[in-house]
């Protein structure tokens, strides 16, 4: 994976246990004439899970790879929070295209 662009914590209930959760997104790259944007989620699990998202550019790459963890991290940990319970996660809602 290519170097950290940036990151952020999560606190939330999992199967009743209060844990931790930290998700990273990596700099988008170049890739086949599209741009790529890999992202770690930390903390779902015992094993991290990766994924990444393609972009025509290095912005719509970060923001579509922020809406994937968004889907995954709402799905999965769906009394996750960010700062607060006012606050949602912080993370852009990507619509359907």
């Amino acid at each position: 994976m290519s170097e950290l662009v940036c990151d952020r914590e999560f606190t939330g209930e999992i199967d009743g246990v209060e844990r931790r959760i930290v998700v990273e997104w990596m700099k988008p790259h170049r890739e086949r004439g599209d741009w790529r944007c890999d992202w770690v989620i930390h903390g779902l699990g015992d094993d991290p899970r990766q994924g990444h998202a393609f972009g025509v550019d290095s912005a719509q790459a970060l923001l579509l790879a922020m809406g994937a963890v968004r889907g995954v991290v709402e799905h999965e940990a769906p009394k996750i929070r960010w700062l607060s319970a006012d606050h949602g996660l912080g993370l852009p809602a990507i619509p359907e295209q």
